[in-house]
């Protein structure tokens, strides 16, 4: 790992770890306001649902540009976890049907796969993540696929000219990639995207 990618990755866990303190204070604000108020109001419900949105992509987050080892082994029941969390309430649903456990810099590929995944579905879908053979295959269906051939080109052969902050996972997904050795290989059609690695 060269030294700017390396300072990318621990930029990426300390500013995800300096957002779970006030985040926590927040958690912990509306605990205190659930006790003298309706646990059915409709605010403090709303605060609630955002609160544990922010704190899902927080997580997710972490795994996907934090610093990661092929030594650090996450198991399924964290990554579902994670998943279910990411999901509820959004417009995209995510089922992990992988493996039981695999090593942190895998699922880090697979986190950034999935965002790149998450732009072909403009009307939400679902997204799910399988195994075979040691090979990644995610899969995204929805009412209709949204394809970007510039990203979508970019991830395939290495560039990044052209990206914008919102598609870093583009630039990022081919580095996690080529320390793996593998390819991505990638199609899409009116209501699924897949991609493989």
């Amino acid at each position: 790992m060269d030294l700017n990618e390396e300072i990318s990755q621990l930029i990426g866990s300390r500013i995800c770890h300096d957002l779970v303190s006030p985040i926590g204070a927040i958690g912990n604000g509306l605990e205190l306001m659930q006790m003298t108020t309706p646990k059915t109001a409709p605010e403090l419900e709303l605060v609630q649902e955002s609160l544990n949105s922010v704190n899902a992509r927080i997580r997710f987050f972490r795994l996907a540009f934090g610093k990661a080892s092929a030594a650090q082994i996450i198991g399924t029941i964290e990554v579902s976890g994670l998943l279910g969390d990411l999901g509820r309430g959004g417009r995209i649903t995510y089922h992990w049907l992988g493996p039981d456990s695999a090593p942190r810099t895998e699922v880090q590929a697979v986190c950034l796969a999935l965002m790149c995944l998450e732009t072909t579905l403009p009307l939400g879908g679902a997204i799910s993540i399988t195994q075979d053979c040691g090979r990644w295959i995610l899969t995204a269906k929805g009412r209709r696929i949204s394809w970007d051939g510039r990203t979508w080109d970019s991830l395939v052969l290495g560039t990044k000219d052209g990206l914008s902050p919102k598609d870093v996972q583009f630039a990022l997904l081919p580095k996690a990639l080529t320390k793996m050795q593998r390819t991505p290989v990638v199609s899409a059609s009116q209501d699924c995207a897949s991609l493989t690695f």
